[in-house]
């Protein structure tokens, strides 16, 4: 019964990032030439949301679900920020062996990316968020958006909003200029199980999605699927939870957290197998931006608005988490400096061991190992 419920929330992350990679991002893309929406505006909006919905859709289901499940949404972002930050940055080094950092990009970015963790820790003090903190973060989201967009004009330097590079990666797709272009699958293999079985699912979604010039159509279709395989994830970590008996939170931190973060972690992988470490970097620490303010602030207003009440939470082992996520982003600044604004691979090697030890602090805690 745990295999068949793992079994099942891999296969939904599965197919929601290939409903998201190949037809959601086609039909934002088109709607955005429709509107005549520039490539900036498209990447740090429609594009950046394309890349993480498995996060946004699994936060969004999570809130509204009955039963009080809202720490499994919250612990999701927290989880895959997480593993963003540690697992995929420091796996990018390890492959592109060295990656040169700008003293200012990084900087900037951990200025950017404390302030923001920041603001979490403190709309969790007093265990709920209220109207005016949950405006915050989306407001927060659109300067965000305004920096990205004319960063280059305010310092005409290199870039770390990772949404308006040369080449955008998101997904398992490359996107220059908000063209739509393929990517070679890592994995890949013409003779493999798991080739013929991406065939099945191709010629089937193929069927629905029989017109892609049709953007309507593919929109309304692909946020039916998002929101059908984000419910499925949503009601499998509530059962598998159970099953455990451990908190939902800590299968959302984990679990959940990995599952979210893939196409970020392939994407990465990708452009600094390619060569292009600060990208991989860009990648991980700009998903994460959004994660946090976009993916936690809209669905804690829409239910604010909606149900006309505050959001509660549950700060066992959550609070905490979010205290690692700002602990580590001074670790990632420290080890950058420390290495002269480079990251080698026993750098990238130390990150991806620092993850571990979270991991393993988790799953200790979980099982009842530690108090």
């Amino acid at each position: 019964m745990i295999f068949l419920h793992i079994g099942l929330i891999i296969l939904c992350f599965y197919l929601l990032n290939k409903v998201c990679d190949e037809y959601f991002i086609n039909a934002l893309d088109r709607i955005s030439k429709r509107f005549n929406i520039s490539p900036e505006a498209a990447g740090t909006t429609f594009m950046a949301m394309a890349s993480s919905s498995p996060e946004f859709s699994v936060s969004l289901i999570a809130v509204f679900r009955s039963g009080a499940h809202e720490a499994i949404g919250m612990g999701t972002i927290v989880g895959s920020a997480l593993f963003n930050l540690l697992f995929v940055v420091g796996a990018s080094a390890w492959v592109a062996q060295q990656i040169h950092l700008s003293w200012q990009t990084v900087l900037r970015d951990t200025v950017f990316y404390c302030t923001v963790i920041v603001l979490l820790i403190v709309a969790f003090w007093d265990g709920q968020i209220v109207l005016f903190e949950a405006m915050t973060f989306v407001l927060l989201y659109a300067v965000y958006v305004f920096l990205a967009i004319y960063w280059r004009r305010i310092v005409p330097s290199e870039n770390f909003f990772y949404h308006i590079e040369g080449e955008v990666a998101l997904g398992w797709r490359k996107i220059s200029g908000a063209l739509m272009g393929e990517v070679e699958r890592p994995w890949h293999h013409p003779k493999s199980i798991f080739s013929f079985l991406e065939h099945v699912l191709d010629r089937i979604f193929g069927m629905l999605f029989i017109n892609q010039e049709k953007y309507l159509w593919g929109f309304i279709l692909s946020v039916l699927f998002i929101v059908f395989f984000s419910w499925q994830i949503v009601d499998s970590a509530i059962v598998l939870a159970g099953i455990l008996g451990i908190p939902e939170v800590v299968i959302a931190l984990t679990v959940l957290g990995i599952g979210a973060s893939i196409p970020d972690f392939l994407t990465s992988f990708i452009v600094a197998k390619e060569g292009r470490g600060n990208m991989a970097i860009n990648n991980a620490i700009g998903s994460n931006i959004f994660d946090i303010l976009f993916g936690l602030g809209m669905p804690w207003l829409l239910v604010i608005l909606i149900k006309q009440q505050n959001v509660f939470l549950v700060r066992e082992g959550l609070y905490q988490s979010v205290q690692w996520l700002f602990a580590f982003i001074l670790v990632f600044f420290v080890v950058s400096a420390v290495g002269k604004w480079k990251l080698g691979r026993w750098s990238g090697a130390f990150l991806v061991l620092c993850y571990v030890g979270y991991l393993a602090y988790e799953v200790c805690k979980a099982i009842g190992v530690l108090s």
